[in-house]
């Protein structure tokens, strides 16, 4: 008896071609039925001859399994592409660096498939996740293809062939997910290649990498689902999935291990915690996907990246703190306004709170064993806050943003000291403690560090000017009292000493003027207020001081040489303050002169 048969039972396992394929199928385990029934005759040779037969028929069916998955691989389709009805280009949106999807999943053959290059992914909109929307299964194959997979399996695994199917599909599906990744441009780097990015580069990496990490957990949904629908969700099943897509899994999270090593720049952080944020929302998913104990390697591992991004985000906030805190100068910043250093830092931790929520995450997410935030004793770094000290409940955030910002005020406190001047010292820093109340106020920072918070930074800032007040303007309001003019053992005001105030006046006033004119104070609100309080205390003190002893001068010769200045005049000249630009008093006019 031959067992051999012709070759072209085989198919082609092409979607056209079903019905083909499915005879074929058939014809294969009619004759395996009938070698099992052989296996059992007394005849030694029909049992051999029988046996070589089995063999063969199930190389057949390992090869007509292996040619259906192989033909029938189910890449990306261009329904992952998002197009904005409205516009020619593609679209997505961020905030900051994060970006939000919407649209379908959907999965396509790859003889189907237009190219798509792994830049273009840069400009997708993709629509996953497992805390947005519910999981949308997709056939990877047509149905009659998946039956066809499913009788193959049975009949080998009734024929103690199960070793060879689950290798079979293993095989084929490993292959195909690793061609997925590639598609969606994720592709093995080490941690060097990565640190040797440059920041834009790195940029679009890693948002490459979390829509590819959206994708490609729901390209698992589906993969999971196709081995329940071929081995009937048993242990094959779960085995075959863990064994076909760990690998491709542990190279995608292989990206955000390698990134997560450093070090950074403190603005590699806004990246690293879009890519927290991500991990932390998929980490449901891993952990529903890859259940029991064969699954324990790819969720013990997931945790391990989360655990390293999460410990290198905690490091560069610490960094970033520290470095906040020793910045120096190497002089003082001209014209005593906002420093650059306290832009920079203001605007990085308005970062910082529009990524509040993957902040919050990490926070919330427990790192250790002992269910430790890592972050839980950030609370005592901040000594100045006394509404955060008299809480127990300090909001993490809060209490790690408030403890840079106070960094951040001791660091401007060292850079004021660059001043010789004691009044620009004060001047420095009440422009610059006001630039960072109003971040807070113009932020989500209000909110968050509190009302009580911004009203005593609010009386730092009025403390500041009110300093700065008296540094410049006690001494040149000396020279307006009147007991300073009294002559000497006499009731009448001594006209040598009101000519010699007057003149220190004026000297004084000049002064203030020409140096005061190069401080600048960029904020409208904060200079008007300024000047407003400045002309509140010397116009009044000019007026009286004019009224009651300039008479004395009036019959004098060259009296406009002392009393230069109307009251008109200083109300004018204080308008031309805190501009940043060099100005002189070339023209000066009489008081008698108006």
């Amino acid at each position: 008896m031959s067992w051999k048969y012709d070759c072209s039972v085989i198919s082609d396992g092409g979607q056209g071609d079903a019905s083909v394929s499915l005879q074929s199928v058939d014809a294969i385990l009619k004759l395996t039925e009938t070698l099992d029934s052989l296996l059992q005759d007394e005849d030694k040779q029909v049992q051999i001859e029988s046996l070589i037969g089995l063999q063969m028929a199930m190389a057949r069916l390992e090869e007509v399994f292996c040619h259906i998955l192989v033909q029938n691989k189910h890449l990306l389709g261009p329904q992952f592409l998002s197009y904005d009805s409205c516009e020619d280009h593609l679209v997505y949106g961020e905030s900051f660096s994060t970006c939000y999807y919407s649209c379908s999943d959907y999965l396509v053959s790859e003889d189907s498939l237009p190219s798509v290059s792994a830049d273009s992914l840069d400009d997708l909109s993709i629509s996953l996740g497992s805390q947005d929307l519910e999981v949308s299964l997709v056939d990877m194959m047509p149905a009659n293809l998946i039956l066809n997979l499913k009788r193959i399996a049975q009949v080998m695994f009734l024929s103690n062939y199960d070793r060879q199917c689950c290798q079979a599909y293993i095989g084929s599906r490993k292959k195909a997910l690793g061609e997925c990744l590639l598609m969606l441009g994720i592709k093995k780097m080490t941690s060097e290649e990565v640190l040797m990015m440059d920041r834009k580069k790195l940029d679009q990496r890693v948002k490459r990498w979390n829509r590819a990490a959206k994708i490609f957990v729901q390209v698992l949904y589906s993969e999971k689902h196709l081995c329940d629908q071929i081995f009937d969700c048993g242990s094959a099943s779960r085995i075959c999935f863990i064994e076909t897509s760990k690998g491709a899994l542990l190279q995608l999270m292989n990206f955000a291990g390698a990134f997560a090593v450093g070090p950074h720049l403190p603005e590699n952080l806004f990246c690293m915690l879009d890519m927290c944020k991500l991990l932390c929302n998929l980490l449901p998913d891993v952990e529903a996907l890859f259940v029991e104990e064969d699954g324990d390697c790819v969720r013990t591992e997931c945790h391990e990246v989360l655990k390293r991004v999460g410990d290198s985000i905690k490091g560069m906030l610490t960094k970033f703190e520290n470095t906040v805190r020793s910045n120096t100068s190497s002089g003082p910043h001209a014209s005593g306004c906002i420093h650059p250093f306290t832009i920079y830092v203001m605007n990085y931790i308005v970062g910082l709170i529009d990524c509040r929520d993957s902040l919050n995450l990490l926070f919330e997410f427990s790192f250790e064993e002992d269910q430790i935030s890592p972050w839980s004793n950030s609370k005592h770094i901040i000594k100045q806050n006394e509404e955060w000290e008299s809480s127990d409940n300090v909001p993490p955030l809060a209490s790690r943003l408030g403890s840079i910002i106070s960094s951040l005020e001791s660091n401007l406190d060292g850079k004021s000291k660059l001043y010789k001047d004691g009044a620009l010292q004060h001047f420095f820093l009440m422009n610059n403690m006001y630039y960072v109340v109003q971040k807070v106020e113009s932020s989500a920072l209000k909110t968050l560090l509190g009302g009580d918070w911004i009203r005593k930074h609010n009386r730092e800032v009025q403390r500041h000017a009110l300093s700065y007040e008296r540094a410049s303007w006690n001494s040149i309001l000396s020279f307006l009292k009147f007991e300073s003019v009294w002559g000497s053992g006499s009731t009448r005001f001594s006209k040598t000493l009101v000519k010699e105030r007057f003149k220190s006046f004026n000297i004084a006033f000049e002064e203030i003027y020409k140096t005061q004119t190069v401080w600048l104070i960029a904020d409208l609100q904060l200079r008007e207020e300024l000047r407003i309080s400045i002309s509140a205390i010397l116009l009044p003190a000019y007026r009286t001081f004019l009224c009651v002893v300039g008479w004395q001068l009036e019959s004098s010769r060259n009296s406009d040489k002392y009393i230069k200045y109307s009251l008109e005049d200083l109300a004018t000249y204080l308008l031309d303050l805190f501009e940043g630009k060099p100005r002189s008093l070339n023209n000066q006019r009489s008081w008698r002169g108006n």
